[in-house]
């Protein structure tokens, strides 16, 4: 690692894998300050139902970027949350600290640490009338596009270049590449891989929805336009327990969050606007459905642990698939005590231990 650039560390993996009592442990050594990496927990909403850190746990060490936006607030895209990460750590590093950038959303950390595609910008009256359209004819739409999902999101970002356009996303995926040669080298180029990563394993993520440039008068995109910002050394840490150990956990956090307020928080959740992503957050639609008397609370309950599984394991295939596993700048851990020392040793010297900053 370069010994004049300032460090980060990145701190992901799947949901209820450990990563934010990692974080906080590693805060409290290194004079860490945490970011926040996670779609959902951008939202001052659902505190509970999104797991984000409890009042005692960002007291106890400094968080950034939690619980900033309400639900009448312009959605958080991949690259407005990205704008923000870069601001919160620039603070952290002149403070002094260092960042800490926790959460499992894919697609937001790497938009962060690769950029994005510039892609057609689409006025926002042409963005409605297709939300309305996918909404009703979303598996007529996936023949066209001729997509392999039926995620409701992609599709309808697909739909909406294509309309305004009469191009195919893809076309200017390709564009891309060819004006910016290998994708994600430069100063990017570094850590964790995500050639190819279009907002995959990210539930609720809407970082496509807004992530655009400007094309110029020929229809064509202009050359050059993905920027890389990143100045940092980055050291990724990937919280991956064993399958089983991460599904008994969520079973019991889900537990925990019902005994601590999750259904009160869905009851006072305005249900509009209804294409909010927040609306997506695991566990919404079914304890809705739940106070609706549309489900018994057991059918309900099996549910979300169905969906969180499916959940996990969409998170781990994305992980394993952009993340090269003989990397040095990543550390892969099966629990948060496999590898403190591996991380102390990956830490540059440079960083001071809170202990010795006392002294």
């Amino acid at each position: 690692m370069d010994a004049l650039r300032p460090q980060v560390l990145v701190i992901t993996g799947p949901t209820a894998g450990g990563k934010s009592g990692l974080a906080i442990s590693l805060a409290k050594q290194y004079q860490g300050e945490i970011i926040n990496a996670d779609a959902m927990q951008c939202y001052a909403p659902l505190r509970v139902l999104t797991a984000r850190p409890s009042v005692a746990d960002e007291q106890a060490v400094p968080h950034h970027l939690y619980g900033f936006q309400e639900l009448h607030d312009p959605a958080v895209t991949a690259s407005s949350w990205a704008l923000l990460a870069d601001a919160a750590i620039e603070r952290v590093l002149e403070r002094g600290g260092l960042p800490i950038v926790c959460g499992g959303s894919g697609f937001y950390l790497h938009t962060w640490f690769h950029g994005i595609d510039p892609l057609p910008s689409v006025p926002q009256a042409v963005r409605d009338r297709c939300s309305a359209y996918a909404d009703r004819e979303i598996a007529h739409l996936t023949a066209p596009l001729r997509l392999k999902h039926r995620d409701r999101q992609r599709t309808q970002r697909q739909w909406e270049v294509y309309v305004q356009t009469g191009r195919e996303l893809a076309a200017y995926y390709a564009l891309s590449s060819q004006s910016s040669g290998v994708r994600g080298e430069g100063v990017r180029g570094e850590g964790v891989r995500g050639e190819g990563v279009r907002g995959e394993g990210v539930r609720g993520d809407s970082g496509t929805a807004t992530d655009t440039a400007t094309e110029d008068q020929s229809g064509h995109l202009p050359t050059n336009t993905k920027v890389a910002r990143l100045a940092y050394d980055v050291l990724w840490i990937v919280m991956m327990p064993d399958r089983a150990r991460i599904y008994a956990n969520c079973e019991a956090r889900l537990r925990t969050m019902l005994d601590s307020g999750a259904c009160e928080e869905v009851r006072m959740l305005p249900e509009s606007p209804a294409n909010h992503p927040l609306q997506r957050a695991l566990g919404v639609a079914e304890i809705r459905a739940m106070q609706k008397h549309q489900s018994a609370k057991t059918e309900a309950l099996a549910t979300i642990a169905k969906n969180t599984r499916n959940y996990v394991k969409r998170q781990e295939t994305w992980i394993r698939k952009h993340t090269p596993e003989n990397d040095c700048r990543i550390i892969w851990l099966a629990s948060a005590q496999d590898g403190l020392e591996a991380i102390a040793s990956g830490l540059r010297s440079t960083v001071r231990l809170a202990n010795d900053a006392c002294d």
